[in-house]
């Protein structure tokens, strides 16, 4: 939609921020379209890991570890949270599925970079099935392997419900391909559909509700960053985007829908 438009009253503004551009609609931020990858560390294998580094499903080719989260049922336990695309391969994986850090595109192979396994993820509800809040999956992990720390973030502080914030607020986040960057709000409680790509068997389209969208943050592969804001509190997990514009899951919704918290100071 343009930002005037023409009426009978005469010419009215709009508040439209435009994002479907010649480039085309929305996408998931999974892979990198054959691009060569730049070896930062975060693309790299670590023992223990943390939010920011490669991750992935066998089948699945990029994703980037949000940060430790823990299940108030089972304290004993510790999980990694990410995209259901990134740890779960839309819906494909089995509960028990191995996870590698890195990922698979980069050079994740289960007889060595096997860091955890499928334990939980949300499903994807695709056009006609209904609508979807979370795009979110968690994977258990040895103790040992994870602390609750994101690359040049730090542990996070709290968390805060996405639809708090308001337009124009600062925020940053930690990704696989884009690393550490920082971006404003540009609208929350947003609603619209997002297009997944033919790897998965086809096109398919998912409405999703109650996002956040940001300005242009993220690059294939960093689905799964977590979000936050000045004072670092977690507000959102990152899930797909356009060339200008990023969305995240609100991240109360995520805990709400996997059952878990993210872990923090």
């Amino acid at each position: 939609m343009p930002g005037e438009v023409f009426t009978a009253a005469g010419k009215v503004r709009t508040d439209v921020d435009a994002m479907m551009l010649p480039t085309g609609p929305p996408w998931l931020h999974l892979a990198e379209g054959g691009r060569k990858p730049n070896w930062f560390r975060n693309r790299a294998r670590h023992r223990p890991f943390s939010g920011g580094d490669s991750i992935s499903h066998p089948i699945t080719p990029l994703g980037t570890v949000a940060t430790e989260v823990i299940d108030p049922h089972n304290l004993g336990a510790r999980y990694i949270l990410s995209c259901n695309h990134v740890l779960a391969a839309l819906n494909r994986a089995a509960i028990g599925d191995t996870v590698l850090q890195p990922a698979f595109a980069d050079g994740g192979r289960a007889s060595f970079d096997a860091c955890g396994f499928v334990d939980r993820y949300v499903p994807i509800r695709f056009w006609p099935q209904g609508g979807n809040r979370v795009d979110a999956a968690v994977a258990r992990v040895n103790p040992r392997d994870v602390i609750p720390f994101v690359d040049w973030v730090g542990v996070p502080a709290g968390t805060r419900a996405g639809k708090s914030m308001s337009p124009g607020e600062r925020v940053f986040k930690t990704g696989r391909t884009t690393l550490l960057n920082s971006g404003q709000v540009v609208a929350v409680n947003v609603s619209g559909w997002i297009y997944y790509p033919a790897f998965f068997g086809g096109f398919s389209a998912a409405f999703f509700e109650e996002q956040i969208i940001t300005s242009g943050m993220a690059g294939f592969g960093d689905s799964g960053s977590l979000l936050f804001d000045e004072d670092r509190n977690a507000v959102g997990l990152l899930f797909g985007g356009s060339p200008t514009h990023t969305f995240f899951n609100d991240i109360v919704e995520v805990e709400r829908e996997l059952r878990v918290k993210i872990a923090v100071n």
